[in-house]
């Protein structure tokens, strides 16, 4: 998310809903959708601004198969190549905005088949202090265009240090 210091993330809003709800309500909600979806996201006010649909253009369908492929060739090659000789499914801490999980990569390549969010960045890099300490080999992190990839082992703008 863009300007992540002008919402606290605490509520979300699904478009074409009135209703602001929490985030484990967002997140059922979302799971719930029939796959793949494509989702856009903006920060506004104290809410984060959500639309998803359902991907079911043809076009839009190839278009979202082949940027499943490069991303697992890219992202998911590289994290199991900095575990080289170790588990066929590492663990990854996965930043987020506001939030961050440890999850199996199997996991993370589901997401990639799942969903396709726009705007986006990424950037993957080795485990750091704090993903090795939660078991993790590798680190995911998630952003709007501004990503820090500094290999620092301490992460504070997500509440760790």
């Amino acid at each position: 998310m863009a300007h992540r210091d002008l919402t606290t993330g605490a509520a979300f809003i699904l478009h074409a809903e009135t209703q602001v709800i929490d985030a484990d309500q967002a997140a059922r909600r979302l799971a719930a959708l029939p796959k793949p979806v494509l989702c856009t996201a903006l920060a506004s006010d104290n809410a984060i601004l959500l639309r998803c649909e359902q991907i079911t253009d043809p076009a839009l369908r190839e278009q979202h198969r082949k940027a499943v492929s490069i991303a697992l060739k890219m992202h998911c090659g590289a994290i199991r190549a900095m575990n080289a000789g170790g588990s066929r499914n590492p663990k990854v801490l996965v930043y987020g905005y506001l939030d961050s999980v440890v999850v199996p990569l199997s996991v993370l390549e589901m997401w990639f088949h799942e969903y396709r969010i726009l705007p986006r960045a990424m950037a993957v890099r080795s485990g750091t202090g704090i993903a090795r300490a939660k078991g993790a080999s590798a680190v995911v992190d998630f952003g709007q265009g501004e990503i820090d990839t500094d290999d620092d082992s301490e992460k504070t703008s997500w509440g760790e240090a």
